[in-house]
């Protein structure tokens, strides 16, 4: 078991739009109708291009089993959950850390209230899909490729307790279909099993969160346990 976690923040999203891969410093976003575009403090350059939106597919809550495909792709390795922003406006970030692009098809995310599949979008080494859990569309970082809304299935997030999990086929009880997971505040997680058997969460580990926290934030790598996330409070 791991020890608690620290606390840090973010922005959120909701459509979802086709990713082109882009070079530093020129860093093409889908961008919705009406969609702002603003620099993450660390980024150095703006969202120049936006792509044709598309609608995503939202389900709604289901406790389906499902099963695994006999080969789960590569690509699914190098995908982590990177940002969990609460409030009015709440998202998710999931952002390929991997050296190659990562295909979110076939992939679902799970949370306290429910699941739903991702769209069949690929993310470019280093780029991120926000995964709208509420509210309205969260503003258009550099870095974000495609906006997904979840909403219906999987919001809305809340400080006090949750938990995301990010699977690679619907199979939400095996340790080789999950990708990664996150869990905090009181509980109870329902949805950590896998995770914790496939050793990327540690039994009973849970994010200590301030009711006051904003978002947080993971290191940005594959199977960030509970005392790689910290909490964003004010700012």
């Amino acid at each position: 078991m791991r020890g608690a976690g620290a606390l840090v923040m973010v922005g959120m999203v909701v459509i979802l739009a086709a990713c082109t891969p882009v070079a530093d410093g020129d860093a093409s976003t889908a961008t919705a109708p009406g969609a702002t575009t603003e620099a993450l403090p660390q980024a150095t350059s703006a969202v120049t291009t936006a792509a044709t939106p598309t609608t995503a597919t939202v389900v709604e809550s289901t406790t389906s089993t499902g099963t695994i495909p006999p080969t789960i792709p590569a690509t699914v390795g190098t995908v982590a959950i990177t940002r969990v922003v609460f409030g009015d406006d709440p998202y998710a970030l999931i952002t390929n850390v991997g050296s190659t692009p990562a295909d979110l098809e076939d992939m679902w995310l799970v949370g306290s209230t429910g699941v739903a599949p991702l769209e069949p979008v690929t993310l470019p080494p280093g780029r991120s899909a926000a995964l709208v859990l509420g509210g309205e569309e969260p503003p258009q970082f550099v870095g974000i490729v495609a906006i997904i809304d979840l909403a219906t299935a999987l919001g809305p997030v809340v400080t006090s307790s949750g938990e995301l999990g990010l699977f690679a086929a619907e199979a939400f009880t095996s340790p080789d279909a999950v990708v990664d997971y996150v869990a905090w505040g009181t509980g109870p997680h329902l949805n950590g099993a896998a995770a914790v058997t496939a050793g990327i969460w540690g039994s009973g580990s849970s994010v200590d969160l301030p009711a006051e926290a904003l978002s947080m934030a993971s290191p940005g790598t594959l199977g960030a346990g509970v005392e790689d996330w910290v909490a964003v409070i004010g700012g």
